[in-house]
């Protein structure tokens, strides 16, 4: 089940908008813009720390073939938001 507030603290607003909408929709994107794939069957699913570049790698199996996805984690400027 997908939870708003949970995409909202790990994803910028749009981004976070693209998820919510694509899970939202009947018909979607045809694609996991997480998995970077079209089905998903993902198990062992392991999410390393982030290294001294902010990198991330996401490691874990899609119908049984190991897959790894790279994100680079960037820190939103919240200061200037209005509140």
């Amino acid at each position: 089940m997908l939870n708003r507030a949970l995409i909202d603290k790990y994803f910028v607003r749009e981004l976070g908008d693209l998820i919510w909408k694509t899970a939202a929709s009947d018909t979607g994107y045809n694609a996991d813009p997480l998995y970077n794939a079209q089905d998903t069957d993902i198990t062992d699913f392991i999410v390393e720390k982030a290294d001294e570049n902010n990198t991330v790698k996401v490691k874990f199996k899609n119908f049984g073939k190991n897959e790894v996805i790279t994100f680079f984690v960037l820190k939103e400027n919240t200061a200037s938001k209005v509140k």
